[in-house]
This record gives C-alpha cells, structure tokens and sequence, in this order.
C-alpha cells in the first residue's frame, strides 16, 4: 500500500510533531508500506503561510495520483486551512482519505468556532473516509456530526518492554514535574504545597519558563528549578524518579504527552481530575486530584510517600497501563484501518 501522508514533522519539537514523525518512523520500520510524505511545518506569518499553501498544493498535484490513500494529520490551527486542499484534490482524483487531529480540544473548538470555520469543518474535514481523534470524549462528540467512520487514536509512545520488566521502584522519595512551567500546569500549587513536606522528599521541576515565571519563584522553597532538557533526555531524566506531579488546570490539555513518557518509564502519576487526563490516568496508575486544590495535592504526595504497599502497587498498574499507548500495536493498527478503508 502508499500511503501519501500529509502532516507536521519537527523542527520545532511540539506534541504533534513528535507524534506524527513517530507514526512514519514505526510504519517505515517495518518495511511493507511505501510512504510519500508532505511536510506542512513552517515560519509563521502571512507571507510564510502563502508560500508553504503553494508548496503543499504543487506537491499534492505531482504525488497524489501516485498513491493508494492520503493521510492527513493536523491540529486545530491547520485542520480547515490545509484541510480544504487535501479535500479537494483527494474528490478530484477519487482517493480515499483519512484526518488525524491531534489535541483533546476539537470538540470545545467546533462549538465556539464562527460559521464559516464550522461549515468547511463539517464538508471536508469529517466528510474524509476515517476520522481519527485523539480523546474518547471528541469521538463520541463527532460521531453525532457526520456519517464518516469516527475512531479513537490516542497519544502514544514507544515503550521499552525490556525496561520495564527489570526496574522495581519501591518507595515514592522523588518526585518530578516536566513540561510547561506556568501557573495553569499547576507549578505554583506545587510550590505553596512544598512548604510543609517530610525532609526526605525532594521535588524537581524541569522545562522552559513562561507566562510570567522566573528562576527566582523558587527561591526559599524546598522546591528545585531544574531548567529545560532536550526532547531526546526526557526518558533518562523520568527514569531517576519516582513519582510525575502534574497539577494541571491549563485550558488546552487532552492527552498529556509527559503522562505517557512517565507510564513509558513505569512512574505513577499525581494530576488533575481535568477536561479528558480521566480517560488516560484512574486509580491503577495514578492519583486524581480536584484541580486547583493544594490540599488534595499534598494529601496524594503524602499518600504514596507513607505507603510503599501502595506505591508499589500503582508501579505495577502502570507497567499495565502503558501498554495500552504502545505506539508500535497503534502504527500496526493506522495500517490496518486505511487497508480496510481501500477495500470498502
């Protein structure tokens, strides 16, 4: 089968990026399909914008008659923009075709978003063969919106089996937050929270400064800056600690890409009972907590930090957890759902 895949590949080094350059790197590993690729990365800006349109579309002219299927894959941002092109020519050349959205927030965005943006949505976007949507809660959303076959294909990543059959953690000391470091990722509950916990217990926060935050929030606090890491470290610095604490309340969230690193590394997680983390986290892999409640935070540090029965038993839910995010048995099963797609 070809496949032409139309989507973000890094740089810059993003959630989508990651996932969709995962997927072309697991199906190319196998060897049995053959990928044409269009890359819609780019610069910002009008002028940049105009030129990567034309660049897409003179690309989808010369390969698209080439190929079985096209894929498209996009976030909110470039869904109907590029979305209207690869419908078009996909009618033009009679090609079936499916859409991957990434981000949890499809649902929110399509019921707030203006006429326009909702009508292109709704006559290409979901008029594709396969809609593939990244949470539970936007699949059974926009099941109710089209005829098109909409399926669940969440964050994923690539889990070292071997790893984790080896590593035993047995009590929850160290505890780390990666990613965003800004008030809505919960980093100042962590800090308010910190300023009364056993000595023993050591909290480390890695990732770049925003929304206001500086170096010097973390001075007098039990709390350690640790600054941003590489994308490619991010496996080596989970696997020093025991436990990820993501309070979030950000408004964007879906499927949490640190949560999937850190099950990927066999570590529970505390975070937030907030917008679709329940579909990913419940009580074998981690702790919920309400979001924005510094008390139910500290209660759960402190609940996995005097029980290790406990603790070791969230350890062994996780080593289970995350094989339901095995980015390999998911590329198997994208494989599998456009074959049956050409064959309907």
């Amino acid at each position: 089968m070809r496949i032409l895949f139309i989507g973000p590949m890094p740089p810059p080094v993003g959630g989508a990026t990651v996932l969709f350059k995962q997927l072309i790197d697991d199906i190319k590993s196998t060897g049995d399909e053959e990928i044409i690729l269009i890359n819609t990365t780019g610069e910002k800006g009008l002028i940049n914008y105009i030129s990567r349109m034309l660049k897409i579309i003179f690309l989808l002219t010369t390969n698209i008659s080439k190929v079985d299927v096209v894929s498209f894959h996009s976030s909110i941002s470039g869904s109907v923009k590029i979305g209207v092109a690869v419908y078009v020519f996909c009618l033009i050349f009679n090609k079936k075709w499916s859409f991957r959205g990434f981000g949890g927030n499809y649902n929110k965005w399509y019921e707030n978003t203006g006429f326009l943006s909702r009508y292109l949505f709704n006559h290409t976007v979901l008029s594709a063969n396969l809609v593939l949507f990244e949470t539970k809660e936007s699949v059974n959303y926009f099941r109710l919106k089209t005829n098109s076959r909409v399926e669940w294909y969440p964050n994923s990543r690539k889990i070292e089996r071997q790893y984790l059959d080896s590593v035993m953690r047995t009590q929850a000391r160290k505890f780390i937050f990666l990613g965003h470091v800004k008030e809505t990722k919960g980093i100042k509950l962590i800090l308010k929270m910190a300023s009364d916990m056993p000595e023993d217990i050591s909290i480390d926060i890695y990732g770049p400064l925003l929304d206001g935050m500086h170096v010097s929030d973390f001075d007098n606090t039990s709390v350690r800056y640790c600054g941003s890491i590489p994308s490619d470290m991010v496996n080596t610095v989970l696997k020093k600690y025991d436990v990820l604490l993501f309070p979030t309340f950000y408004d964007g969230e879906g499927y949490p890409g640190v949560i999937l690193e850190a099950y990927a590394c066999g570590l529970p997680v505390i975070t937030s009972r907030w917008r679709n983390i329940p579909e990913i986290v419940d009580e074998s892999s981690g702790v919920l907590i309400e979001p924005k409640n510094i008390q139910e935070l500290k209660s759960a540090v402190l609940y996995l930090y005097n029980s290790n029965e406990v603790y070791m038993n969230l350890c062994k839910g996780v080593k289970i957890k995350v094989m339901e995010f095995d980015s390999m048995i998911w590329s198997e099963q994208f494989v599998q759902m456009h074959k049956n797609m050409l064959l309907e």
